[in-house]
C-alpha cells in the first residue's frame, strides 16, 4: 500500500491562482483537473510476461523515477475538451534509440468499463514541448494494479506499443492521455518531489504548455515528474556503408542481378561486418539500399565468416520491418528502395570478436523481366572497402560459390554493398531450463560450414554488362 494523507480533488472550489496564468484563469469552470495526497490500495497481481512477446529482450533504459502518491493530473481527450500532461526525457550523443514500448501508470474513474488511451511524443523548445514529432500510438496492454481510495478512481498500468528508432542527442517530451467522454483519465506522479530533467508540463486546449505547479498557487500541485519507463535497445552503429552509387541508363541483365532465381540465396550477393571482441552483440537495425523492380521478394540474411569468405548455412532475417521508395532516384532505369530490418527474436546472436557476411537475395523472381540490384557503396581511394570486398554467386552458373568481384571478368573491380548496421549487446535472459546458474542469452550463434577457396571458384563469364558510359552520383545516408 502507498499511504499519503489529506486526499484533495480540485476543481471548480479552488480560488487562489498565480497572477498572469491564462491557464489558471480557466481553473474553475473546468471539470476536476487533479487528485492530491491520495492513497492507493494495491492490487496483489504481478504482471505476467507473455513468452511470445517480440519485444521480450528489451532493457529499460529509461525510469522516471518510482511511482508516489503526491498527484495525478488529468491528461484526457474528449469531444469537447483537451487536457494534456507532458514530461521529457533525453537520448544520449552517439548512441540511436529503438523504443519498443513505453508504460505509465494511469488513475481512470470507474464509469469508464471500457477505456481507451493515447501516447504521443513531442520535441523540445527551450525546456518547453513543442512539435508533435511521433504518434498517437493507440495500441496497448493494461493491468489494474489498484485502487485510489475515495476518490472511485482504478489505477492502471498501460503499455504502449511503440516501435520507433530514434537518434541521440535530443531532448523529447511524451504525453499519455484517455480518450472519450466517458470517465476521467489521470496521469499519475513520480519521484518523490525529486526532478529529472525538467519539471512536468500540462496544457488545456490551445492555452499552452505551462508548468505543472505554476497553474495554481495553493493547490498542492507540486513540482513534479510523471510516471513513465521506456524499453526497447540502445544501439550504435558497427557498420556504416550508407554513402551510395546510382547509375543512370538501360535496365541490364547479368551480375550482380540477383533476380531469376527461385532458392533462397543460391543467387545472392553478400558484404562482410566485423564484430568487435567483448560482448556477443545482437541486430538492432539494418538498412540496405537497393534497386528492383520486384521489390516483394527481397530477403536478407546472414553467413558465417571463413577465410575471408561466407560458408554454411544461411540464418535468414525473416521479413523487412518497412521498404520506402525513394523518390528521385534510379539506378538502370529502376526505382531504388531503403529496406529496413530491426531487432527480432529469431534474429541470430553475434558472437564477439567475429566475422559475418550480410546477403542479399530475391528468391522467386523468376521473370525473365525481373531486375533486383544491391547497389554499391561509393568508392573512396582508401574506404572503399571495409574489410574484403563483396561477393556474388548465381545458380546455374560459372560463380555457383561466393566469388569477389575483382575476379568476376565483367566487373573486375572490388566493391562494397551500401548498408548500415546498429547494434546492441545482448541483454541478459534468464532461462528456467539453463544448466548454468547465470541463464542463458537469447538467439543462437551461427555455425561455420566449411571452407571455401575463392581461387578455385573463377572462371567462364557470366551475362553482359552494360554498353555505353554511364553516369555516378553519390548520395550520404
Amino acid at each position: 500500500m502507498v499511504a499519503a494523507l489529506g486526499a484533495t480533488a480540485f476543481g471548480a472550489d479552488s480560488v487562489q491562482f498565480k497572477t498572469g496564468s491564462d491557464l489558471a484563469q480557466q481553473w474553475n469552470d473546468m471539470p476536476r483537473r487533479a487528485i492530491t495526497n491520495f492513497t492507493v490500495t494495491e492490487t496483489p497481481q504481478a504482471r505476467v510476461v507473455d513468452p511470445t512477446d517480440p519485444t521480450k529482450r528489451s532493457v529499460e533504459w529509461w525510469n522516471n523515477g518510482p511511482r508516489d502518491g503526491n498527484v495525478a493530473l488529468r491528461s484526457q481527450s474528449d469531444d469537447w475538451e483537451d487536457f494534456r500532461v507532458a514530461d521529457d526525457f533525453f537520448l544520449q550523443e552517439g548512441c540511436w534509440y529503438h523504443i519498443h514500448e513505453v508504460t505509465v501508470v494511469m488513475c481512470v474513474s470507474v464509469e469508464a468499463e471500457i477505456r481507451n488511451y493515447g501516447l504521443e511524443f513531442y520535441t523540445d523548445c527551450n525546456g518547453v514541448p513543442d512539435e508533435l514529432i511521433l504518434g498517437p500510438f493507440l495500441e496497448f496492454t493494461e493491468e489494474q494494479i489498484g485502487t485510489v481510495d475515495d476518490h472511485g478512481l482504478v489505477l492502471y498500468q498501460v503499455t504502449f506499443k511503440v516501435g520507433e528508432f530514434l537518434p541521440g542527442y535530443q531532448r523529447l517530451w511524451l504525453s499519455p492521455y484517455g480518450i472519450g467522454n466517458i470517465g476521467e483519465y489521470f496521469w499519475v506522479s513520480s519521484n518523490n518531489l525529486h526532478v529529472q530533467g525538467r519539471k512536468g508540463h500540462e496544457q488545456y486546449m490551445d492555452y499552452g504548455w505551462t508548468p505543472v505547479d505554476e497553474v495554481c498557487a495553493f493547490c498542492e500541485v507540486f513540482c513534479t515528474d510523471f510516471f513513465f519507463t521506456i524499453e526497447g535497445q540502445v544501439c550504435k552503429v558497427l557498420k556504416d556503408n550508407s554513402d551510395f552509387v546510382t547509375a543512370t541508363g538501360p535496365a541490364v541483365a547479368g551480375i550482380p542481378n540477383l533476380a531469376q532465381s527461385l532458392i533462397p540465396f543460391k543467387t545472392a550477393a553478400a558484404d562482410d561486418f566485423q564484430v568487435p571482441p567483448g560482448k556477443d552483440q545482437e541486430i538492432c537495425k539494418l538498412k540496405v539500399w537497393v534497386a528492383s523492380n520486384c521489390i516483394e521478394f527481397i530477403r536478407g540474411g546472414l553467413f558465417a565468416n571463413e577465410c575471408d569468405c561466407p560458408t554454411g548455412d544461411v540464418t535468414e532475417l525473416g521479413a523487412p520491418f518497412s521498404i520506402e521508395l525513394l523518390d528521385g532516384e534510379a539506378h538502370l532505369g529502376l526505382p531504388v528502395y531503403l529496406v529496413t530490418w530491426v531487432n527480432n527474436e529469431d534474429h541470430p546472436v553475434l558472437e564477439a570478436g567475429r566475422n559475418y557476411w550480410l546477403a542479399i537475395s530475391f528468391p522467386g523472381a523468376t521473370n525473365q523481366s525481373h531486375r533486383a540490384y544491391w547497389l554499391y557503396k561509393a568508392p573512396n581511394s582508401c574506404t572503399t572497402l571495409n574489410i574484403n570486398e563483396a561477393k556474388y554467386r548465381r545458380a546455374n552458373s560459372a560463380f555457383m560459390e561466393f566469388t569477389p568481384y575483382s575476379l568476376i571478368p565483367v566487373v573486375g573491380f572490388a566493391t562494397d554493398h551500401a548498408f548500415k548496421l546498429w547494434t546492441n549487446p545482448v541483454p541478459h535472459v534468464c532461462n528456467g531450463d539453463d544448466d548454468d546458474e547465470t541463464g542463458g542469452s537469447a538467439g543462437s550463434p551461427i555455425t561455420p560450414g566449411n571452407k571455401i577457396n575463392d581461387a578455385n571458384l573463377i572462371g567462364g563469364t557470366q551475362g553482359q554488362s552494360g554498353s555505353g558510359t554511364q553516369t555516378f552520383s553519390q548520395f550520404a545516408r
